[in-house]
């Protein structure tokens, strides 16, 4: 039996969860643009923004209005 692989949305929360850990993001720090990330991982800026979402949710990051995302401090 197979497993199937994790929605793309969770695969990309999860690659800038282990970047926050290991401080290659530090806090105060810019994710890359949704735009970018879309790109990056070749899919919709839709997809992207939910594993921003995610992230927010869990309180790693938080987005500002015209200001991007941020890594939340500590």
């Amino acid at each position: 039996m197979s497993s199937r692989p994790a929605p793309l949305h969770q695969q990309i929360a999860e690659s800038l969860r282990r970047r926050i850990a290991a401080g290659d993001l530090a806090p105060g720090e810019h994710l890359p643009p949704v735009r970018e990330t879309a790109e990056q991982w070749g899919c919709s800026p839709g997809t992207a923004g939910r594993a921003y979402a995610r992230l927010a949710k869990e309180g790693l990051v938080e987005g500002y209005a015209g200001g991007g995302t941020r890594v939340r401090p500590g």
